[in-house]
């Protein structure tokens, strides 16, 4: 499994990461990908919550939980606007981010955005 740390440049789209080039995020899935999952950690901007997912798209998905898109967890209604606050992967499968989610749920505030990860 690859890691991805902290994203920098999350605007337009592209997401740098720590341990590797930018990649661009297009049409639910990382360019060239063939379809890889992410992990993503989100935090509420307004009451310091965080809140785990997975999508292909991790930036489409932040604007849906933001509102902006249809399509947003009830869960994260309350505590928007949110901010990524970090992106793992890209995952081969849904069933692999899966599971890596679920690893990373069991921790709880700032743990899940801290190393190491899932």
């Amino acid at each position: 499994m690859d890691e991805a740390r902290a994203p920098s440049g999350v605007e337009s789209g592209l997401i740098t990461f720590e341990n590797g080039p930018a990649r661009r995020i297009v049409d639910g899935g990382e360019a060239g990908s063939g379809g890889r999952w992410f992990l993503y950690v989100l935090r509420s901007v307004r009451l310091g919550r965080t809140y785990v997912g997975i999508a292909k798209d991790p930036l489409a998905r932040l604007a849906q939980h933001n509102g902006a898109r249809p399509g947003g967890a009830r869960a994260t209604r309350s505590g928007r606007p949110w901010a990524l606050g970090r992106v793992f992967g890209p995952y081969e499968s849904r069933s692999t981010a899966s599971k890596a989610e679920h690893r990373l749920k069991k921790r709880r505030g700032a743990a899940r955005l801290a190393d190491p990860a899932p």
